[in-house]
């Protein structure tokens, strides 16, 4: 497995999701740096708050598990396929498909994302 990275590339939070009985859930999130999980939760959330994309139902649905509040969203746009983008609490949040994060140079380690029966969003 390979890692994405670059020098002036920013940093990804991952998260696991899979699907137990065709519901998509969060089975991890990996903070990178000093983010919490929390934290990291409320602002891909608060991205995912007008996605109708299960993935993004399924982020939604963990911050309301951990009665996480969310912002409100800025700029919001659904990149179909991809993920989405939005301005979050004054910062540009883009939750996506690895693949997709990776082209928005993105750095973030391989083995973080994804295992056996998950996918992978950062």
């Amino acid at each position: 497995m390979s890692d994405f990275n670059t020098d002036k590339a920013p940093r990804v939070n991952p998260f696991r999701l899979s699907c137990p009985s065709c519901k998509p859930a969060v089975t991890g999130i990996v903070p990178l740096d000093s983010e919490n999980v929390a934290g990291l939760l409320r602002l891909a959330a608060s991205a995912e708050r007008y996605s109708e994309d299960p993935l993004g139902v399924a982020i939604r649905r963990a911050a309301e598990e951990r009665q996480i509040a969310l912002f409100e969203p800025g700029g919001f746009r659904a990149i179909t396929g991809r993920g989405v983008e939005a301005q979050v609490d004054g910062k540009r949040v883009q939750v996506g498909r690895a693949e997709w994060m990776s082209k928005q140079a993105a750095t973030f380690t391989s083995e973080a994302i994804g295992g056996r029966g998950q996918t992978g969003l950062a």
